[in-house]
């Protein structure tokens, strides 16, 4: 699960301008012999580990976000108009695809037939296309002098 936050500056009459880009990322694996959500959180170099033995738990840990930072305050201007723009992406993997990736990544040979149904290259082209499921959502424009009056 990966959620990329990006904070844009509305640019009127032009093409609008990012200001900062950042991605949270989380691995999820159920451990069948301990029976429990496994979860490694990937932020900002930083991993941060997680077990879960329901998973309503694990979906609350993951899916509600309250502390995102998505760009340093002297990024924006006191005049300047912004929104922030969020997607969330889920790809699954089979234990098949991990075995191919992890013994790829430890040296050994992968298939990179594309016409057969595994392969590295396979893999790839799962990544980067319809097999991941997606939600996207866009704040309102704001201001900064908005945000610092408070509501």
């Amino acid at each position: 699960l990966s959620y990329r936050i990006e904070v844009w500056e509305d640019r009127a009459n032009w093409y609008d301008r990012l200001i900062n880009s950042s991605t949270y990322s989380y691995k999820i694996a159920y451990d069948n012999w301990d029976t429990v959500f496994c979860v490694d959180a990937l932020s900002r170099g930083k991993t941060e580990t997680g077990r879960f033995k329901n998973l309503a738990d694990l979906l609350h840990q993951v899916c509600t976000q309250h502390a995102f930072r998505a760009c340093p305050i002297s990024s924006l201007s006191r005049d300047g108009s912004y929104y922030v723009t969020i997607s969330a992406a889920i790809q699954a993997l089979s234990a098949e695809r991990v075995k191919e990736v992890e013994n790829w990544l430890g040296g050994g040979q992968s298939d990179d037939d594309p016409s057969k149904a595994g392969g590295l290259l396979g893999f790839v082209v799962d990544m980067f296309t319809s097999k991941a499921k997606r939600a996207d959502a866009k704040s309102s424009i704001f201001a900064l002098e908005a945000l610092s009056r408070g509501p």
